[in-house]
């Protein structure tokens, strides 16, 4: 992250500290954590994510599991020796919640056939921050498979 995106990060974090994020509701921590982080998930690093959560129920237990469980476990090239469909992988340049695009080429060779196309004006949702160009380059990969 570029030093002006860490300055917004810890402004958040001064905003709202873990110890004031810790007096929530487990669902209203997971929101509140994920709208305070939004230097690291966004193009815009001063985006307010919060108006996306209204009305969203978090199943906790779900997200606990998944995130400290499968993702710390899960071995993506498992099995894909035997995989033999397409893949477009979408990422945002500005993501900073998963390693970056260079990190997929060490894989690539294992898939039978993998895209990667990286938004440049993006964060971890390209297909929201640049819904325009996302809809066009997935219709126009679909269109060149069988």
């Amino acid at each position: 992250m570029s030093p002006d995106r860490k300055a917004v990060l810890e402004e958040n974090v001064q905003r709202l500290s873990d110890e004031l994020l810790a007096q929530l509701p487990p669902d209203e921590q997971f929101i509140r954590t994920y709208v305070r982080n939004g230097p690291r998930i966004w193009y815009d690093p001063r985006f307010d994510s919060s108006p996306l959560w209204e009305g969203v129920e978090v199943n906790r237990d779900m997200i606990d599991h998944v995130w400290g469980c499968v993702f710390r476990k899960i071995d993506i090239t498992n099995g894909l020796a035997t995989f033999d469909r397409p893949v477009f992988l979408a990422l945002g340049r500005y993501d900073f919640l998963v390693a970056p695009p260079a990190a997929w080429d060490a894989m690539r060779s294992q898939f039978r056939d993998l895209t990667v196309r990286v938004f440049e004006r993006s964060g971890h949702t390209p297909q929201y921050e640049e819904a325009t160009l996302f809809d066009a380059e997935l219709v126009g990969w679909l269109k060149t498979r069988p």
